[in-house]
Parts: C-alpha cells; sequence; structure tokens
C-alpha cells in the first residue's frame, strides 16, 4: 500500500512510535505537503490545546467541508458554525418536527475511520446514550453523514464555562467548591454506568444562566480514539495535557482515578482563579487536592463519590478522609464548627475553676442546677409558644369550614388544604421558621392527596433559607428533600426528583452508621427513584441491601410496608409479575395488621396487585384489584392529581385488554383531563394519552383516527428521545401496526424488524419487547404477503412468549393464533387446527366468554373449517363470534371484516 492512499490516522500512528533520526528518514519519504502535515500533528501532541486545534484543524478542513447555512445532516438542518478544534467541526441544528423544534450541538469526528472503527463508534454511542444524568449534556443522536464522517447530535447548551463563570461572578471559596462537587455527582453517575470522562476541564463544563451545571463531552475522547481506529481502552491519545493524570499522558490505561485526577486539578485552578497573588490553602485543603492528584492512581480517592465527600465534610467543618485521624484533629474540629459553643464552654470551665477555689461545692450545685432550670424553662416557653401557634393556624383553617359555613355540601380534603394555603399567604407567621414547617406540612399533605404540583410548590417554600444545625435539623431537612423528590417524581420532572433524593441521602449518610432503620429507609428511597429513571439493575441492588437490613435488624410497621410496596413496583418494571402482586398481597395484609398505618396506601399497593395479575394473565382478579384501587382513590383523595391519572390510565388499559375498548377510551381520556389539570399537558399534546388511544382504537378498527394519534405520539417521541428509548419504541411499534392496517405493510414490516434488532441490543433476545414486536411482525408480514417470513416469525414468537409467560395466559394465546394465521395462509390446515385449539384453551382460562380474543380465535377456526369444506362447522362458529365482534368492533376492523366475508361464504 503507498503511502498516499494510506490514512493520515495511521501514519501518524506510526510516526509517534519511533525516535528522531527515524521520524526525520520517514518523513523525508512522504510528499511534501503530507509530511508538512505529519510534522504540525507531532508539534501539536506535545503542546497545549491551542496547539493541537490548530494543527488538527489542517485535517479537519481537508476532510470536512464548510457547513453552510441550511445543509443538512440526518434529519437536522445546520444553521450556522460554532467552532473547530481537535474534535473536527461543531455546528449548531436543528430540527423541525409538528410543533416542535429542537436545537442540537452537531459535534462532527475528525478523521474517516474504518468499518471497525465506525462499528465501535456505534457500540460506544449507545453506551452514552444510556447515561441521564441533569448536570450530563444529553448524547440524541449520532451517525455518519453522506460522505461516511462520523458525527455525534447533543444537547446545546448556552452558557459560560466553568473558568469564564467564576471570573465573571467571583464566587466565594465554598461556593467554588460546591461547583465542583456538583460535577463530581454527574461523573459519578456516568461512572456506575462504566463511562469514564477522559477529558476533564472547565471548558468542558457549562453552567447555564439559571446556574445549572452541564457536563460536556462525555466519554467523547474514547470516540475520538475508537473514530482514530483505536481499539481498546489503553487508547488514551486524545486529552487536554494540563488535566490529564499521569497515566494518560504515558498512554497508560485509564480508570475511574483518571476522572479523579483531573477534577483535582480543576479544583485547584478554580480556586486560585481570579486572584492576584498564589492561593492559600489550608492543610485540610491542601490534602484533599493533594489526595486527589497523587501521582499513583491507587493512592488518589478510590471514588469521585469519595472525593465529594471529603470536600462536603471539609466545607461543614467535619473531619477529612485526606487528613490524619486523630483525637486532637477531631477536637479541633469539633471546636470549629461549634465556635461560639466551645468560646463559652471554656469560659464556663474557667469560672467552674474559680468557683472551686473560692466556693463550696454545695453553692455550685446549686448554681449550675439554677441555670439548668432557667435554660430548660426558656426552652419549653418557646416550644409551647411554636405549639401554641400550630394550634391556632389549623384552628382558623377549620374555622372558615365550620358546618355552617359550608353551604351544605362536603368538603373535600383538597379543599381544607386550599383554606389552609391561602391562610397561610395573607397571615404569615412571623417565625420563619414556623412558615416554613407549616409550608412543608401543606406541601407533604398535597403529596398524600396526589396533588403533585401544589406538593413540590410548598415544599419547595419549606425549603427556602434553611440552614441546618445539628442532627435533628439536617434530618429534618433531609426529609423534606425526600418528599420533594417523591412530588417531582410524581409530576414527572425525574432529574430535579433525583437531584434531591440524593441530597437527602448525603444529608442522612453521616448519621446512618448507627441508625440501621435510617439506612432501610434510605435504600428503598433510593431504589424508588433508580427504578423511576429507569435504572433496574440499582433499584434492584438498593432493594435487596434494605431487605437485608430487615432481616438482620429488623423494621417498624412503616418501614415493612414501604419495603413491600417498592418490591412489587420492581418486581413488576423487572417483568417478575407474579413476585410483584406476592409483594403486594403483602403490603396489603399488613395494612391490614396495623390499622395506625397510612390508609392511601391501599390505593398504590391494589394498583400494583392489578398490574401483577393483569400481567400474569389473570384478568378478572386483576380488575377487582383494579375496582379496589379505584374506590380507594376516591374515598381518601378524590380525582385529582397525576397519581389518579395515572391509576385511570392503567385501569383504562386493562379495559383494552379485556376488550372493553370504547370503557377504555373513556377512561384514557379522564385520566388525561386529570393530569392536565395537575398541571400536565393537554391531552392532545400528551403523549402517552395519545399512544394509549391508538392502541385502543387500534383493537376497535378506527385505523384512521389511530393513525393520526400515534403520528403524533411518535413526533413528540422523536423530539425529545433518542430511537433507543423504550417509550418512544412502544409508540413506533403501534405506528408500524397501524401503518400495515392501512395499506402500508413493507415499511411497516421494515420498522418491527428494526425494533427487533434495537430491542434485542436494549432487553436482550428473550425480552418481551422482543416478543411483543415479533408476534405483531407476524399479521404484518402477512399483509406484505411474505407467507414464509411470517411463518418463522410465528415460530419465535411462540417461543418466546412461552418462555417467558406460564401457562395460561393470553399473551400465549396471541402467539399461537398469529402462527395459525401464517399456516392458514400456506395452507397447513392441521397444524393451523392445532395452534388454535392450544390458543382456545391458554385465552379461556383467563378472558370472559364474550371476549373479542376468543371470538378471533373462533373466525380462524371456521376459516379452517370452509377451506376443508365443512360449512356447517364454519356456520356454527361464524355466528357467535360475529355478534361479539360486531358489538365490539367497526365494521372497518380486520377480523370482524374477515367474520363477514366467511359467513357470507358459510351460508
Amino acid at each position: 500500500m503507498s503511502d498516499s492512499s494510506r490514512s493520515l490516522s495511521a501514519l501518524f500512528d506510526e510516526l509517534v512510535t519511533l525516535d528522531g533520526s527515524a521520524r526525520a528518514a520517514f518523513l523525508a519519504q512522504l510528499e511534501p505537503e503530507l509530511a508538512d502535515r505529519l510534522r504540525a500533528l507531532l508539534t501539536a501532541d506535545q503542546a497545549a490545546d491551542a496547539a493541537i486545534d490548530a494543527a488538527i484543524a489542517i485535517d479537519a478542513h481537508a476532510a470536512i467541508d464548510s457547513h453552510a447555512e441550511g445543509m443538512r445532516i440526518g434529519p437536522w438542518r445546520v444553521l450556522r458554525e460554532l467552532g473547530s478544534g481537535g474534535m473536527g467541526t461543531v455546528l449548531l441544528a436543528e430540527r423541525e418536527q409538528a410543533d416542535f423544534v429542537q436545537q442540537v450541538a452537531i459535534k462532527l469526528i475528525r478523521g474517516f475511520p474504518s468499518q471497525d472503527g465506525i462499528r465501535r463508534l456505534r457500540q460506544e454511542r449507545q453506551i452514552l446514550a444510556t447515561l441521564d444524568h441533569p448536570n450530563i449534556a444529553r448524547l440524541i443522536d449520532g451517525g455518519e453523514t453522506e460522505a461516511g464522517q462520523p458525527y455525534l447530535v447533543v444537547e446545546y447548551v448556552r452558557g459560560l464555562t466553568l473558568d469564564a463563570y467564576v471570573r465573571e461572578h467571583q464566587p466565594d471559596r465554598d461556593a467554588r467548591i460546591q461547583l465542583i462537587e456538583r460535577i463530581g455527582a454527574a461523573v459519578q453517575h456516568a461512572h456506575q454506568h462504566l463511562v469514564i470522562h477522559r477529558d476533564l476541564k472547565p471548558a468542558n463544563v457549562m453552567i447555564r444562566d439559571d446556574g445549572e451545571i452541564k457536563l460536556l463531552d462525555f466519554g467523547v475522547a474514547k470516540l475520538l480514539d475508537l473514530g482514530a481506529d483505536g481499539a481498546s481502552s489503553e487508547s488514551t491519545r486524545v486529552f487536554t495535557p494540563g488535566y490529564a493524570s499521569p497515566e494518560q499522558r504515558a498512554g497508560q490505561p485509564i480508570s475511574i482515578a483518571s476522572d479523579v485526577f483531573s477534577l483535582g486539578t480543576m479544583l485547584r485552578e478554580m480556586l486560585a482563579l481570579g486572584l492576584a497573588s498564589a492561593p492559600r490553602f489550608d492543610a485540610e485543603l491542601s490534602g484533599i487536592i493533594a489526595k486527589a492528584c497523587a501521582d499513583e492512581p491507587t493512592q488518589r480517592y478510590a471514588t469521585v463519590a469519595a472525593f465529594s465527600d471529603d470536600l462536603s465534610r471539609y466545607r461543614r467543618g467535619l473531619p477529612v478522609a485526606a487528613a490524619a485521624d486523630t483525637g486532637w484533629y477531631r477536637a479541633r474540629k469539633f471546636v470549629g464548627r461549634h465556635r461560639i459553643a466551645s468560646a463559652a464552654t471554656l469560659a464556663a470551665i474557667v469560672v467552674i475553676a474559680v468557683l472551686i477555689w473560692n466556693l463550696t461545692a454545695a453553692l455550685q450545685q446549686a448554681r449550675a442546677e439554677r441555670a439548668s432550670a432557667d435554660a430548660a424553662r426558656l426552652q419549653t416557653e418557646q416550644s409551647l409558644q411554636r405549639s401554641k401557634s400550630v394550634i391556632e393556624f389549623f384552628a382558623a383553617m377549620f374555622e372558615g369550614v365550620a358546618p355552617e359555613h359550608a353551604l351544605g355540601r362536603s368538603l373535600a380534603p383538597a379543599d381544607l388544604l386550599a383554606r389552609a394555603e391561602k391562610l397561610l399567604r395573607d397571615k404569615p407567621p412571623a417565625d420563619p421558621g414556623l412558615h416554613a414547617d407549616l409550608s412543608t406540612m401543606l406541601g407533604s399533605l398535597y403529596h398524600s392527596l396526589g396533588d403533585g404540583s401544589n406538593a413540590v410548590r410548598l415544599m419547595q417554600q419549606g425549603l427556602q433559607g434553611q440552614t441546618p444545625n445539628g442532627a435533628e435539623e439536617t434530618l429534618e431537612i433531609a426529609t423534606r428533600h425526600l418528599i420533594l423528590s417523591r412530588a417531582l417524581f410524581s409530576v414527572r420532572d425525574q432529574d430535579q426528583a433525583m437531584v434531591h433524593l440524593e441530597q437527602a441521602v448525603a444529608l442522612r449518610t453521616p448519621f446512618m452508621r448507627d441508625d440501621p432503620q435510617l439506612q432501610i429507609d434510605s435504600a428503598l428511597e433510593l431504589a424508588t427513584g433508580k427504578q423511576m429513571t429507569r435504572d433496574l439493575a440499582g433499584a434492584r441492588v438498593e432493594l435487596d441491601k434494605a431487605r437485608a437490613l430487615v432481616m438482620k435488624f429488623g423494621a417498624t410497621p412503616a418501614l415493612r410496608l414501604n419495603l413491600e410496596d417498592v418490591e412489587s413496583f420492581v418486581c413488576i418494571a423487572e417483568s417478575r409479575f407474579a413476585a410483584g402482586a406476592d409483594a403486594a398481597n403483602a403490603g396489603l395484609a399488613l395494612l391490614q395488621q396495623y390499622p395506625e398505618l397510612d390508609r392511601t396506601r391501599i390505593i398504590q399497593l391494589e394498583r400494583n396487585l392489578a398490574r401483577g395479575l393483569s400481567a400474569s394473565g389473570r384478568l378478572p382478579e386483576a380488575e377487582a384489584a383494579f375496582a379496589r384501587a379505584v374506590s380507594a382513590q376516591e374515598k381518601y383523595v378524590g380525582d385529582s392529581g397525576m397519581r389518579a391519572g395515572s391509576l385511570y390510565s392503567d385501569h383504562a388499559g386493562l379495559l383494552a385488554t379485556l376488550g372493553r375498548f370504547r370503557e377504555s377510551l373513556g377512561e384514557y381520556r379522564r385520566a388525561a383531563d386529570i393530569e392536565t389539570q395537575a398541571g400536565g399537558p393537554a391531552p392532545e399534546s400528551n403523549p402517552t394519552h395519545l399512544a394509549n388511544s391508538c392502541d385502543t382504537l387500534t383493537g376497535m378498527g378506527d385505523y384512521l383516527q389511530a393513525l393520526d394519534y400515534c403520528r403524533k405520539a411518535y413526533a413528540i417521541h422523536e423530539a425529545l428521545n433518542p430511537p433507543e428509548h423504550p417509550d418512544r419504541m412502544i409508540v413506533e411499534s403501534n405506528l408500524a401496526r397501524i401503518l400495515a392496517l392501512t395499506g402500508k405493510a413493507p415499511d411497516a414490516l421494515r420498522m418491527l424488524q428494526s425494533l427487533r434488532q434495537r430491542a434485542t441490543g436494549l432487553a436482550g433476545p428473550d425480552s418481551f419487547p422482543v416478543a411483543l414486536h415479533t408476534v405483531r411482525a407476524v399479521r404484518v408480514a402477512l399483509l406484505a404477503g411474505e407467507v414464509d417470513t411470517a411463518r418463522a416469525l410465528g415460530d419465535e414468537g411462540v417461543g418466546l412468549f412461552e418462555s417467558i409467560f406460564p401457562s395460561p395466559h393470553v399473551w400465549r394465546a396471541r402467539a399461537l393464533r398469529f402462527r395459525a394465521l401464517a399456516l392458514i395462509a400456506d395452507r397447513d390446515l392441521d397444524a393451523a387446527d392445532a395452534d388454535l385449539q392450544k390458543a382456545h384453551d391458554e385465552a379461556a382460562a383467563g378472558l370472559p366468554a364474550e371476549h373479542p380474543l376468543l371470538a378471533q380465535i373462533d373466525v380462524d377456526q371456521a376459516e379452517v373449517a370452509l377451506l376443508r369444506g365443512d360449512d356447517a362447522k364454519a356456520r356454527t362458529l361464524i355466528g357467535p363470534a360475529l355478534e361479539v365482534l360486531r358489538k365490539c368492533c367497526m365494521p372497518e376492523e380486520i377480523d370482524r371484516k374477515r367474520a363477514e366475508d366467511i359467513a357470507a361464504k358459510a351460508r
């Protein structure tokens, strides 16, 4: 191969391994222009960022044409160039979809990797796309241009880089440390997902105008190495020298410790930024920086979390791991934290010494007792005054809703809370602490009633200006963060919910060692949060930790109830439906055993029980559980709040499964309206409502309306979520099915085959999403005229659902029925008859007698009879089946239409 045909990257890789004389001889054999470009890269390899940017720009501009305004890269339209450097070129682009306009930054990666390099790039992009943290800029998309240039599409962040922010705003020392702590939380999240940043530096941290931090270019250094055909994690050529660890600069394997080093370097720089002279750090802060920036990786902090924890402890005046742990050191830290109290203590010691010298022991004791009594009396008076204020507040609240003022109507709990909030707003207490306490109390009550929006607002008020002083107040503030986190989850603000959840656990951590109950509760809260953010593996770890602690130390009834509630929640998300139902039943048993427990918990437990039973194929039992959940919702809370909307939406899904499509549509609309009233989107802009309604309309046979809803839902998901997002993939599957039913079967089949591949990579080859897309593809293949493909998919779908669900189960019945349709199309009537009989047995065990699925199986059996010339049997089967389908489905519905045709032929 000639030098001119080899890539610049390959030549550079060979050149950097040579010594000086060998390099000169090597360059002398090359064309002058190529040799000059390689010399520039060699110079840049030993210089700082600016030199690297300048040198690589030679190659970048040779490979990347200027991107004029309006040019398209994939679905994105280029607006303008934002800059260029070591990566190549960064462009501002946007995508318009329906009513949404999304702006992004497109990073064109330098160089043109080999096919193997592109494959590894795609694998790494998939890993980076899993990062979901409020302080990490999201990776939205990626691919290759028509010319083969790799690109990444990332969240576009407006604001200042970290160093620019510090120069402009000049935050104090503790605020600068807190910035590094917040960056560290994002880095720790990535490390937990096995992703190392590799290029941490101030330029890769943006501070938005609202103060929110966004960490950029996560893992991009590895992508750049892969793009240059670097095959292993040891490839570390892409880094910023001023912040790279010694092992990274030496080209050795990198690890979590490399990011710790870079964060320590950033901390040192941020603390010095803007100072006229060299910064002066005390021994502890110097020790923290030295430990983070140790030359040997094993001498650094083991994790970024440990580094951040030491910084937090330093700010709060607590002992840090980087300092020698001596009794004198801890005593000194205690005095530092409690300067006034310690000074008073020392003064008291002097006074007592004088008293011992001058007075008798009896007088000493008398004076001490009197001082103690005075302090106790003062504290009692303060507590009584606060209690009196609380009582007066609630008395005023109920005074306004006494029977003579209630105009004969029954007031819901929400009415009382609205009254209380107005009273708090119109006549706020003079004590700011009491105002915060009352706001927190009302917010917590709103959360119990399922009103997430009001709960969030009031809980945020309850946290304003609250600086904990001592263990009791710290734990109280932690509880407020927890309740706010739950409320934020209920209004689907997962990012902020996790911020407050992690803050609550961080506040609790110093007190957990000697309090197993606090450890259990914190683990359960983390398990719930991780499940809500789709981190099922993390949720299971926390849940198992909590159960082990309960087994070892025991737990209060309330904590045991929480354990079963979270267990049922996580099990269902893991597709362990029977285990989820068992855990929900265990929680309900605890509620029955302990009447003092919160009765509103019945709602969630019955709902979890219903979901577990429904997924297990026990539909009549599931319907009864949903009825109990809805009854408890109406009794204890009323029709308000996101949780009520979510409950009714789940109930609507069961109604659709039972074939009661019109009832299902009404319940879905009820759920969407409630969510809108609670601050959610309007039904027409709610992707969940649109997708659910599409599914039900498809079952009814209203294909045009279903297509409209599904397209709207998909447009919203396409604008907000990457292709691998589970909710987006389900909507895409629904869209493929409805496209096939409206005459676009070949396109639909390609969509479903793509979905099967993506779901296999995300959830595994034996997962429910793969099984769902496979079974749906059977009928789509038949509509496309591909009978052989349909038979193969039918075999695969039956095998998948038989491995996922125990017999009997409605999904096993559906898989058998779709395979039978393929067998009928292939005129393998005996095999089709056998599948249909099995399908009937599976379905009849869990469905009511007039369910549409049973009627559809009868239609299929009638078609087999007709093909065999047995018109009498066909007529016997088709009559009752057609009656059921006419009640539930429109004339255009595919199986009703088949039934009408078969009935006409069998006369």
